[in-house]
């Protein structure tokens, strides 16, 4: 039987958003993937309700925004469901070390894509 040392529980963890205006290199980061999501959304191909569902995006970096902000040590981030990668091109810009867990392959592709044209 294999052993972990360590077990880390679930804590609660309130978070308050910072309200700023996103700065550019994370506004061009996200109309960047806009474009992407925009595009899977009109292809033919595409089943509503399934897969990939957006988040709201400016919802979703004042939060990390925040969480950032508050933390005394560097950051681990991981996504589940990790899509286009947005999010964890966010945590990514805000100085975290952060990864994403995606099933589809075709949206693996396309966010590894997208955080290596934008150096994330």
């Amino acid at each position: 039987m294999r052993r972990y040392p360590l077990v880390v529980p679930l804590q609660p963890l309130e978070i308050e958003p910072v309200l700023v205006p996103m700065p550019p290199k994370v506004t061009a980061w996200l109309q960047a993937a806009q474009v992407r999501i925009d595009a899977f959304f009109v292809d033919p191909a595409h089943v509503s309700g399934r897969g990939f569902i957006p988040s709201d995006y400016q919802q979703v970096w004042c939060t990390l925004a925040g969480l950032a902000r508050t933390a005394t040590h560097r950051l681990r981030f991981c996504e589940w469901g990790s899509g286009f990668g947005v999010v964890v091109g966010f945590a990514v810009l805000l100085g975290m070390e952060a990864h994403g867990i995606e099933i589809d392959r075709a949206l693996c592709a396309v966010a590894r894509q997208l955080l290596a044209e934008h150096g994330l």
